[in-house]
């Protein structure tokens, strides 16, 4: 087994090579099966597939909400309705799903857009999508496409028909890239406070960066147990 120091090690290596100089102070990611109430950082324990499955069909039904045509409404409230998304969902995704489709996709669509950030990690958890990067900027197209492909062209997607498509990561591999994206988290948040130095020339601290941070929630949360999402926390 990897312990925390290897992989703290091996992702520093990674990030340096592309660019990325995240700071070597901070503490280092929970073993497998440590959960640190104390430094409030994630620990070494999965949440149950099943809130991590639910989870990703609210991103999706908040992402097609608001972006989605107003020919799309009906499908996507039988898929919000059968899935009894609301029981899961925060109350800044209710307010853009109580609205009308039109209404939303006015005043939401310029940001619902990062939901596929957070759907591309909880995805790859799953084992529907492949790695994320914490390396670059907004995913590429061909990473949206197989992601919104999980549940198009009908919405009939449950958390069941996700979990049976896939083969959930182990402890070890989610702990690893959270730790990576932590890293990864601490550099373009320096890159946002005018640090030189701490990210690739041609990377974009708060466009490129908030990616990263969409990506990161999702690992983050997905190793905090009980915590809601809203509540994750995602201090460097």
């Amino acid at each position: 087994m990897t312990t925390p120091q290897q992989m703290r090690d091996k992702n520093i290596a990674l990030l340096n090579q592309r660019g990325f100089k995240p700071a070597t102070w901070m503490p280092l990611p929970a073993a497998v099966g440590d959960v640190s109430e104390e430094t409030g950082f994630a620990g070494g324990t999965l949440r149950p597939e099943l809130e991590i499955a639910n989870r990703l069909l609210c991103h999706c039904a908040v992402f097609a909400w608001g972006s989605a045509p107003s020919e799309f409404e009906q499908r996507v409230t039988e898929f919000i309705l059968n899935n009894e998304l609301r029981r899961s969902m925060t109350d800044s995704e209710l307010n853009i799903v109580n609205l009308s489709m039109d209404d939303a996709r006015a005043d939401y669509a310029h940001l619902v857009g990062w939901r596929l950030e957070n759907m591309w990690s909880l995805a790859w958890i799953l084992g529907l999508a492949d790695e994320p990067s914490a390396t670059t900027g907004q995913l590429p197209e061909e990473t949206s496409g197989a992601l919104l492909s999980l549940f198009l062209p009908g919405f009939t997607a449950t958390a069941a028909s996700l979990l049976n498509q896939g083969q959930t990561q182990s402890i070890e591999t989610v702990i690893e890239m959270e730790d990576r994206f932590y890293l990864a988290h601490n550099a373009v948040r320096s890159g946002q406070l005018g640090k030189a130095g701490m990210l690739p020339d041609d990377f974009d601290p708060v466009a490129d960066g908030g990616a990263i941070h969409e990506r990161r929630h999702s690992l983050t949360w997905s190793l905090a147990p009980g915590t809601r999402w809203d509540e994750t926390d995602l201090s460097t």
